[in-house]
């Protein structure tokens, strides 16, 4: 596939994965295809129908990258939202971000900011989706963040900071409800709002859907394309339901990867601990960790994820999945076999001090057949 896309190693012809939405008889599944940026364009994206255009960027765990963001939120009449209210509401919020980021070091060129809109304005509720990519300011030293873990850091770090400043979710403009039944179930209890930026979007090898693209949606259907929208009030140049397809160079400069960056920005966690993939949700930042260990060797660094975050999300990790695919197949270490299931993954941290070392004994056990 590399020599397809005429990869010639360097850096700057350095093959990005994407993955291209398809629709089948029974369900959606998705394609991974290894392209140079220039042979994508012109070889995929401008070849198919409009309404085709169904792609996403694989953001790589370890590729430098700019600051992005992903912002979705409903609009409930009910509580007399409309799109254009939430959307403003989306502008303080990023305003907000940058001065927050730049007082810990971070500059971020709010007015080269790239901004994409899907939204669209219904008469029972309206839907507010917006994508945002954002360069650091190259004054000060820096081309690139690391990879998207230092964005997930920064982002975790500035919701702390919205509830600090606004309030709990019940009473925070920059919450919101995600859909209907979420809404009628617990309009009384109003602690169940989720944050307008999705902090999911900051996961190893995450998918970003790319400018122009539209979601797979049903024949009957129409789409809505991620088009261009002014940087600073985030009003959409163009009809979201337009099909419009931009140039080779602004589909570059719309990516999130930037894997010939040199000077890159390193963000720490909040606790000092260098940044980590995670999963986390604004509930999940705002209750205390209950168990926090170092339990990963990953490149000789160790990473310390809580023991909550660990559990409801363990696919996330490599040792949890070995757990996991692990204990449905084979007998646990004698150790620990009597250990009831609410502390087999205490025992097992205590019998194998490392991820390596769970894999190396899990080879050994495992049946090859």
């Amino acid at each position: 596939k590399q020599q397809e896309a005429g990869v010639t190693g360097s850096a700057r012809t350095r093959p990005f994965v994407y993955t291209w939405a398809r629709d089948t008889t029974k369900r959606t599944k998705q394609y991974a295809c290894t392209f140079s940026v220039e042979s994508f364009y012109h070889n995929v994206v401008a070849r198919v129908a409009p309404r085709q255009r169904n792609f996403y960027e694989i953001v790589a765990a370890e590729t430098p990258c700019v600051f992005y963001m992903d912002m979705d939120a409903l609009a409930w009449p009910d509580v007399g939202d409309t799109v254009g209210s939430v959307r403003a509401r989306a502008v303080r919020m990023v305003d907000e971000l940058v001065d927050f980021a730049a007082a810990r070091g971070v500059f971020l060129a709010r007015r080269r900011a790239l901004v994409f809109d899907s939204s669209a304005e219904h008469a029972d509720v309206g839907k507010f989706s917006l994508h945002l990519t954002m360069p650091l300011d190259e004054s000060r030293g820096y081309t690139a963040f690391a990879n998207a873990a230092q964005c997930g850091a920064l982002m975790r770090a500035f919701a702390r900071h919205l509830v600090r400043r606004h309030g709990e979710p019940a009473v925070n403009p920059y919450c919101t409800w995600r859909d209907r039944r979420r809404y009628e179930e617990v309009v009384a209890k109003l602690s169940n709002r989720v944050l307008m930026c999705d902090l999911g979007v900051y996961t190893r090898d995450r998918q970003f859907r790319t400018r122009d693209c539209c979601k797979l949606v049903a024949t009957s259907s129409s789409p809505r394309f991620l088009v261009p929208a002014d940087p600073i009030s985030f009003q959409p140049c163009v009809d979201a339901a337009a099909a419009p397809l931009c140039t080779l160079e602004e589909f570059k400069q719309s990516l999130v990867q930037r894997p010939d960056a040199t000077q890159l920005l390193y963000v720490h966690e909040e606790d000092g601990t260098p940044a980590v993939y995670t999963n986390r949700t604004l509930s999940n930042l705002l209750d205390q960790p209950s168990d926090v260990c170092a339990w990963r060797e990953d490149e000789g660094q160790t990473r310390a994820i809580d023991e909550r975050s660990r559990n409801k999300h363990w696919s996330e990790y490599d040792f949890e999945r070995w757990f996991a695919f692990l204990h449905a197949h084979i007998p646990p270490p004698r150790q620990w076999a009597m250990v009831d299931a609410g502390q087999k993954m205490s025992k097992l941290r205590e019998t194998f001090a490392t991820a390596q070392a769970w894999r190396e004994h899990a080879l050994r056990a495992l049946p090859l057949s």
